[in-house]
């Protein structure tokens, strides 16, 4: 291969040109394309804090074929690849080999925490192409990081409104099982939960600002114990939360939710003591505006509110009951 300076700065321009993590990553695949002879390239995701017995989960992002590649003696199973654990562990670059292809593996580097790992197979690799392809992850990983960090609340470290916004709607049609031999039913559904802490005002008067923002960020602590991986958690705004949980049927969401509150009971706040929450669940039906789904969820945490707070209930349940009026799911509502 042989790439001139121009070809690189296309490549990282086209690349610093995407505003989203899918189209980064998309673009760092399709200038490694062009530039190299290849014959497989992989992209994953190593999953933080899913250590065990010293395996990384890996979950497959991409994954990019050469027509004439031979594929059998390819990895399938990069938890327990030496070379990809190898890259994880000590942050660097590995190269090896596998029956006539050269795997070079490396990882992308955000915060100086591996987000993912990059697997090529390829019959020809050198020094100068090791460093191009190394700076051309470097650069894609730097610009991951910057989209990861405007997507953060400052306080909390829970993805922010900004976040939910810009992409609720792809959220609630893209929104897979972590299992694959989960699908949807009539039984299993994705929620959509709003979380709010009750008599959070009395608090910032009693104890001030400061203990007020200790109290939201062991509040997002305790969220992100228990809750699961998979599901998405939001500081919506002041003391309210969003959590988006996957596939898991009408029983199981209460279990969790309730599992959450009582969590929160339990634990002293600093100075504060014992804080207690509500929340209120929607089902996600993807025919929905996701604005609807928002208000019913809101309807239902307004109806703990004002029945004694430190509750946990579903709209739909509600509205059966009718205990609450039922959201209108053609009403044109305007939450953003």
């Amino acid at each position: 291969m042989t790439t001139n300076t121009i070809d690189l700065l296309k490549s990282v321009a086209n690349i610093t040109s995407k505003q989203n993590k899918p189209a980064i990553k998309t673009a760092l695949l399709d200038e490694l394309e062009n530039l190299l002879t290849f014959d497989v390239i992989t992209l994953l995701k190593v999953e933080s804090n899913s250590t065990k017995e010293h395996r990384h989960q890996m979950e497959l992002v991409a994954i990019r074929y050469n027509e004439s590649a031979i594929t059998d003696c390819l990895e399938t199973d990069f938890s327990s690849d030496p070379q990809v654990l190898n890259c994880v562990t000590d942050k660097h670059y590995q190269v090896g080999a596998c029956d006539k292809y050269n795997q070079l593996t490396l990882p992308l580097l955000v915060k100086n925490q591996v987000y993912g790992v990059l697997v090529i197979y390829l019959a020809k690799l050198d020094k100068t192409l090791i460093k191009t392809i190394e700076q051309l992850t470097n650069i894609t990983a730097n610009l991951l990081g910057t989209i990861h960090e405007s997507e953060i609340d400052t306080l909390t470290g829970l993805l922010n409104r900004k976040t939910l916004e810009h992409n609720l709607s792809d959220f609630f049609s893209d929104l897979k099982p972590r299992e694959p031999h989960l699908c949807p039913s009539e039984d299993v559904h994705n929620w959509l939960v709003i979380l709010d802490i009750d008599n959070f005002k009395l608090i910032n008067d009693k104890y001030g600002h400061t203990y007020g923002d200790e109290v939201l960020l062991l509040f997002s602590d305790i969220m992100k114990h228990n809750f699961r991986h998979s599901d998405m958690l939001f500081r919506y705004g002041g003391e309210e939360f969003i959590v988006v949980i996957s596939f898991v049927t009408e029983s199981q969401v209460i279990d969790i939710l309730e599992r959450f509150r009582l969590a929160v009971v339990s634990y002293l706040f600093p100075q504060v003591g014992r804080v207690t929450m509500s929340a209120g669940a929607s089902r996600i039906n993807p025919s929905l505006h996701p604005n609807t789904v928002i208000e019913q969820a809101d309807k239902a945490l307004y109806f703990c509110k004002e029945n004694g707070r430190n509750q946990v209930a579903l709209h739909h349940q509600l509205a059966v009951k009718k205990l609450i009026e039922a959201v209108d799911i053609d009403s044109d509502i305007e939450l953003f």
